[in-house]
């Protein structure tokens, strides 16, 4: 009988040391979590969460090389898998329309019937930008990325206060990352560039305002500068809905003359 008392004793004493050890190494580990870390949790806790979307309309003006335009579109996107953006220059009809999937971005010149076709290996190749669908997705919805990165390190990554927000730095070996927030923990700058080349893209977010239960930037300007090159969009978006029931419907190519992306990045 002591034997058996013994045992239980020793036995309720190991399940103790267990559970209160297992409570000190989660402990530890929380308290060991680097602030970047923590502000990266924030950010993405404030971002836009949502399954599908669809900008119905919205205005973009279009600066390329000097040369400006202003055209309507929309813009319809199922998450994590494949967008649509419609460019209507006159009238409602649609004589642009770019399909960007997971694996490569197209571009159908309706007037013409030409299409475009690219994937992101040729843009890391031509502009040393690290680019997948992911980080595209994330630049246009306002949402944490790093380029390139599905899962970047952490240990390439710091954190520090701007003005009443935060910055976080990520220097990898072929991009350098600038993401700025503000004292809402939303995406407010993201500044990227490439250390290959002299390619630097920005994008900038403005005027919050809720799409029913999700806060969504009105404004958006993305740019790129590099190489003698120079091309800025501002995004006004006027209205969206978000987690429809969004039909993504891919257009027929072989209506389309297969043409270089070189002669469409010539234009």
């Amino acid at each position: 009988m002591r034997t058996k008392h013994f045992i239980y004793i020793l036995a309720v004493a190991c399940v103790s040391f267990a559970c209160k050890t297992k409570q000190q190494v989660v402990t530890k580990q929380k308290s060991e979590r680097k602030p970047v870390e923590l502000l990266v949790e924030k950010l993405k806790q404030a971002e836009p969460q949502f399954n599908s979307a669809n900008v119905s309309k919205m205005n973009v003006n279009f600066e390329l090389n000097g040369r400006s335009m202003s055209v309507s579109a929309s813009c319809r996107l199922i998450k994590d898998s494949v967008m649509h953006i419609s460019i209507m220059p006159a009238l409602g009809i649609e004589l642009f329309k770019v399909e960007v999937n997971r694996d490569s971005l197209h571009v159908f010149d309706k007037f013409n019937r030409r299409s475009y076709s690219v994937d992101y290996k040729y843009l890391a190749d031509k502009f040393a930008v690290e680019l997948n669908y992911q980080s595209v997705e994330a630049l246009i919805t306002n949402r944490f990325f790093i380029a390139g990165e599905q899962n970047p390190d952490p240990e390439l990554m710091t954190a520090a206060s701007e003005g009443l927000g935060s910055v976080i730095n990520y220097k990898g070996n072929v991009m350098q990352q600038l993401t700025y927030s503000n004292e809402l923990s939303r995406i407010t700058k993201q500044n990227i560039v490439a250390k290959k080349s002299n390619y630097v893209l920005n994008a900038l977010y403005d005027t919050f305002e809720p799409a029913g239960e999700i806060v969504f930037p009105r404004k958006i300007n993305i740019s790129v500068s590099g190489n003698r090159r120079t091309f800025n969009a501002d995004f006004t978006i006027n209205r969206v809905t978000f987690n429809e029931n969004v039909q993504l419907q891919p257009i027929d190519r072989s209506r389309f003359t297969k043409a270089s992306i070189d002669q469409l990045l010539k234009k």
